[in-house]
């Protein structure tokens, strides 16, 4: 379901938002569904200590907000619709009548999977290599499913565990909207370092919870910086380098390549975890970081370098 919405959600806001301030814009929407997600996963902790862990009746409970979020949106939300700039059309006019065919079947209503393609082809060199950096970013990601995990494989219990999710939750309220402020100011790299940089501190702090528990929470406070990165600024970098008209599709894109890279990522620590623990998998996510860190200046596009030089009107 959220691969259904997300880019729509997105797109509207990057039309919504300011161009001077568009990343906070997207930290600000990020830091409201998180400030949910924290709320959800506190009330869930308190539901399955009095439940006797119900697991049936916090579904229950998640299902009835998602109908509640998906009324309001249809009747509280005005609608929107795109302004178009119909370019003129040389070749359709130069080619005549098999020129005008042509056209007419691109703007035919309907999935057409040559003007997909070329859609997608039109991204430009830019848009992809800067995809590349994100996924690279997004291979370093600890799931959350993981912490909750070594929550209990270091003695708290299941529904102790539900509250690394609220505390993640709760930190990316805090940093999403903060960080985009950050990168409209000073631009995409010195947001990347400080995403990697915490991630980096955050797998150290894990590496200390073998002997001190309490560490799992603390990684929290850095893991949700780093993952407030990926749902504030990158969004908007995404919105920079896509044409203005497909940013739906940029955003597509992108989710499908943060799905892959999370399967990957997924995929490898929990091999490495089953293999050899969970330090190792730690370990493995901070050095991963580490070497992307160090790479970082000479794979961001020249356009994603710069800081911005918009200045607000």
């Amino acid at each position: 379901a959220n691969g259904v919405q997300a880019a729509r959600r997105d797109a509207l806001i990057s039309d919504l938002a300011p161009a001077t301030s568009r990343s906070a814009c997207f930290g600000f929407a990020q830091s409201m569904r998180k400030w949910g997600s924290f709320m959800g996963a506190g009330l869930s902790f308190f539901l399955m200590k009095a439940s006797g862990n119900n697991y049936k009746l916090i579904f229950l409970m998640a299902a009835t907000v998602s109908v509640a979020s998906c009324l309001a949106f249809v009747f509280l939300v005005p609608a929107h619709v795109r302004p178009t700039h119909a370019a003129p059309a040389p070749a359709a006019a130069a080619g005549g009548a098999a020129g005008q065919e042509k056209q007419q079947q691109e703007q035919k209503p309907g999935f057409n999977l040559a003007k997909f393609w070329g859609d997608v082809k039109s991204m430009g060199p830019d848009f992809y290599r800067m995809l590349a950096v994100i996924a690279m970013y997004g291979m370093g990601h600890i799931n959350e499913s993981m912490l909750e995990a070594r929550a209990i494989e270091v003695g708290f219990g299941k529904a102790e565990s539900t509250l690394v999710v609220a505390l993640l939750a709760f930190m990316i309220f805090l940093s999403a909207y903060p960080l985009g402020r950050l990168d409209d100011k000073y631009g995409p790299r010195v947001t990347f370092a400080v995403g990697m940089g915490a991630l980096i501190a955050g797998n150290l702090t894990l590496l200390m919870s073998t002997t001190q528990p309490w560490a799992v929470f603390a990684a929290c406070v850095f893991l949700g910086m780093h993952w407030a990165v990926i749902q504030g600024p990158l969004l908007s970098i995404v919105v920079g380098l896509a044409p203005a008209n497909l940013r739906g599709t940029a955003f597509g894109i992108f989710y499908t390549v943060m799905a892959l890279t999370a399967v990957a990522a997924n995929s490898l620590y929990g091999s490495v975890w089953t293999a050899m623990g969970a330090p190792a998998a730690f370990t493995l996510s901070a050095s991963l970081m580490a070497v992307s860190l160090l790479a970082l200046p000479s794979m961001l596009p020249k356009q994603a370098q710069a800081a911005p030089k918009l200045k607000p009107a």
